[in-house]
């Protein structure tokens, strides 16, 4: 008997929905629809009044609603952003906001914390959140740079003519440590960005200070949005390819990244990073052929070791290429070893769901697990794109990539589709234990896969609505249907092809599908209950299967095809 793992996790509170679990939804579309419910901040209001107290720290109090400066005292407050950055902290120092009031200028951090004591920049006293504004004028509307040991709460940030929060190194070799960014609001940074990472919202890496890095890095609760400049959240270790030295120990989760020009949340270049609990749609911004360079993905990752990405929703991201290009929901590129993305939800994108790359030669993506994701209405613009985008060039190669365990609908959107195009677009050399297994696949395209003979499927639920099945392999053979797939291949030899009886089939609205709604829940008498296989009774990467499916069902020793390991609903 499954049963049920109660979990953390993001459920968005728009669906205020009373639905059949048999109900096929109507195509929604999500460029007017109402954005969702923020993801929960940490617990906790305003920051409590500190007192100065021992160790030489001291409390300063800012407030720009005041006409005359006065000595940084709570009783006598500073009346500007530049006063406060005349005075270098110290350890356990703190630097406080009044709340309701706006201050006009740059804030530039000067001294640093320490591991038990870091440096606070926040918030006092009662309304709404104290702003700070860079304005057109200043690069930085928040800058801390070879400082460390600093902690941001509770800050409205606005302006900066290329970034509202920018924390970097300054020399080479420096190794900086401990920046918590909680409950931040960062917006209207002024710079029109022409490529990716060029200016952003958000901005947490060392920037051409060779062998440099930052670690210990927590995003929780905040918001980035409403830009032109060219990312929401940009967070790296360091500043080298591949990453020789790289920083550690990087956690973005309870945020929001939206209407940007570039990406919505990127990590890169760092060791042991979790992003969970986020919501990220409308990146890509930048009007067609206005930016130039690599295009833009919604949550994605480079050059990491040992990521996990969860319990996100990712939708309605955009390509700026001409000719099209990524706009996905979710991404692990080049150079990336050990990513793993669970119970992730992505959908509406102009690209694809999630996308595995490598380039060059000199490494590889490695050891990356897409398991108990749902995908759905992505590929609505990008011409040849599917769910799933798989590739590899100029001598690269994907090793162990394990996709299993997921449920896919596929459709398409107007004038995407040309000979390469198929709901799983998955042409790279792989090598070692590389799997497609256990995944449902409902396809309103007939061309169900574009792949490659190295990556081994089998236990997959193939159903398209009376259009007939066609597999591709390699750039020419085509197979008309599961059996001469599987006489040709040997590939899929457990697979079938079945209406998978979904629940909430074609739902692709805002908010995660939950057990509570029951979308893409399988009913009773499904035929893909108790058919799946344990893919890890051989070898898997990470050595199991995981605790629980996508909706929080604990996995016990039978396996269903798709996200959903109930019993039937």
């Amino acid at each position: 008997m499954k049963t049920y793992f109660k979990h953390a996790t993001f459920i968005s509170t728009l669906l205020g929905l009373v639905l059949t679990l048999n109900l096929i939804l109507p195509v929604q579309v999500v460029s007017g629809a109402k954005p969702p419910t923020k993801t929960p901040t940490p617990s906790g209001g305003p920051t409590a009044t500190p007192t100065s107290s021992g160790g030489g720290a001291h409390a300063h109090y800012v407030d720009c609603s005041l006409g005359t400066n006065g000595n940084g005292s709570q009783a006598s407050p500073w009346n500007s952003v530049t006063t406060a950055s005349a005075h270098t902290y110290g350890p356990g120092d703190s630097l406080l906001f009044k709340r309701g009031a706006t201050c006009n200028g740059a804030f530039v951090a000067q001294g640093s914390g320490s591991a038990a004591a870091p440096i606070t920049i926040a918030d006092y006293g009662t309304g709404a959140q104290p702003i700070i504004d860079g304005g057109t004028t200043n690069e930085t509307t928040i800058a801390l740079t070879g400082v460390e040991y600093y902690n941001l709460s509770n800050l409205a940030v606005r302006g900066g003519s290329l970034w509202g929060v920018r924390i970097k190194a300054s020399t080479t070799n420096q190794a900086l440590h401990h920046f918590y960014l909680t409950n931040l609001d960062i917006s209207a940074v002024n710079h029109v960005a022409l490529q990716r990472n060029d200016s952003g919202l958000l901005g947490i890496y060392t920037e051409g200070t060779a062998f440099s890095t930052i670690s210990d890095v927590l995003v929780d609760g905040v918001t980035t949005h409403d830009t032109t400049a060219g990312a929401g959240m940009t967070i790296g270790g360091g500043d080298d390819w591949p990453c020789g030295v790289c920083g550690s120990n990087f956690t973005v989760r309870n945020s929001l990244s939206h209407d940007v020009y570039g990406d919505g949340i990127v990590l890169w270049e760092l060791n042991n990073g979790l992003i969970e609990n986020n919501v990220a749609y409308r990146s890509g911004m930048c009007p067609i052929g206005a930016c130039s360079g690599s295009t833009p993905v919604g949550i994605w990752t480079w050059n990491t070791n040992g990521m996990v990405i969860q319990n996100n929703e990712s939708y309605g991201h955009h390509t700026w290429a001409t000719a099209g290009g990524d706009g996905g929901g979710f991404d692990v590129d080049g150079d990336n070893h050990n990513n793993t993305l669970q119970y992730n939800y992505a959908h509406d994108s102009e690209g694809f769901c999630a996308a595995v790359y490598d380039f060059g030669s000199g490494d590889i993506t490695s050891n990356t697990v897409f398991r108990y994701n749902l995908c759905t209405n992505n590929a609505q613009r990008v011409v040849g794109y599917g769910e799933i985008r798989v590739a590899s060039w100029q001598g690269g190669r994907i090793d162990s990539m394990q996709i299993y365990n997921n449920t896919f609908y596929y459709n398409p959107g107007p004038g995407v589709v040309d000979g390469d195009t198929a709901a799983l677009r998955m042409s790279a050399v792989y090598t070692g234990n590389s799997i497609f297994k256990n995944n449902i696949l409902y396809s309103n395209l007939q061309r169900l896969m574009r792949t490659e003979s190295e990556l081994a499927h089998d236990y997959n639920l193939y159903y398209t609505p009376g259009l007939g099945y066609q597999f591709k392999l390699g750039a020419a053979t085509y197979f008309n249907s599961l059996s001469e797939w599987q006489a040709g291949t040997g590939h899929d030899l457990h697979s079938l092809t079945a209406e998978p009886k979904l629940n909430g089939l074609g739902y692709h609205g805002v908010g995660m599908p939950t057990l509570a709604n029951g979308f893409y829940t399988l009913q009773v008498g499904s035929p893909a209950l108790n058919v799946g296989t344990n893919v890890c009774a051989v070898s898997c990467v990470g050595g199991s299967m995981g605790t629980r499916d996508y909706f929080g069902i604990t996995l016990d020793a039978t396996h269903n095809i798709g996200a959903y390991e109930g019993n039937g609903q």
